[in-house]
């Protein structure tokens, strides 16, 4: 996973909490030039295993977090929509650029220490624009691979708020836990059951019981916009293809 300021500044902290870099590298069972590595700026990622295995829990104590975290996984019924600037709800704008960051990068979210709009924030790599109203909770994710929906074109930014749940019915964005994927489906829920239809036709749907939501997902939140610009982009059977200008 990429290093984020959120990240390194963790480390500083947890480096001054236990005495000096030597000191926390003996404690989390890292070397000491591999820290170094990371607080100079040398090695700009860290191992899934060295995160998961040895980093994450020492450093929980000494992440921020910008924004309010989350609510969990969003897989049940919403009970209320957004307002518009009542007491403890987010206010919508019209015409905001908001941060935008490849789809694939979200792979390295970590639901457990940051929120997505926050992580979203500190790799941004473009800014987007939509019709629909959005709120200090939104973001955009970029279609950068084929694999997601073979049927939108590369680039295409899609529109999500972080706090928002999923109906069934709804486009969503999930990372699942197995298979072990970033997908882009249509999500189900009937009676006891859901189910996730990726919008790639050659991928499987996935199904399990709802008790099982916490052991199927990492995290699941609904797309409330696809923006295609149809002036550079055309049908051409089932595919958006670029535009041919005469």
């Amino acid at each position: 996973m990429k290093l984020n300021g959120n990240i390194l500044d963790a480390i500083r902290k947890a480096i001054d909490y236990y005495g000096n870099t030597s000191q926390f590298a003996k404690k989390v069972g890292i070397s000491h030039s591999t820290i170094l590595f990371w607080l100079n700026g040398k090695t700009t990622n860290i191992s899934g295993s060295i995160w998961d295995k040895k980093l994450r829990r020492k450093l929980r104590p000494f992440m921020t977090e910008p924004e309010p975290p989350p609510k969990p996984i969003a897989v049940h019924d919403p009970q209320t929509k957004y307002g518009s600037g009542a007491k403890g709800e987010p206010v919508q704008q019209f015409g905001k650029k908001i941060p935008a960051l490849p789809f694939s990068q979200m792979d390295h979210l970590d639901i457990t220490l940051q929120s997505p709009v926050s992580f979203v924030r500190s790799e941004m790599e473009a800014e987007a624009v939509f019709a629909n109203p959005v709120t200090d909770y939104s973001f955009a994710l970029l279609l950068d691979k084929a694999e997601y929906c073979p049927a939108l074109p590369l680039g295409t930014p899609v529109l999500i708020t972080g706090e928002d749940y999923a109906e069934p019915g709804d486009i969503v964005v999930a990372r699942t836990r197995h298979p072990a994927r970033l997908c882009f489906a249509r999500y189900d829920r009937d009676g006891s059951r859901t189910r996730l239809i990726p919008l790639n036709p050659k991928l499987s749907p996935m199904e399990w019981d709802n008790h099982e939501n916490a052991e199927k997902v990492f995290w699941l939140f609904p797309v409330r916009e696809i923006a295609i610009d149809l002036g550079s982009f055309q049908w051409i059977g089932s595919s958006l293809v670029p535009r041919v200008r005469r």
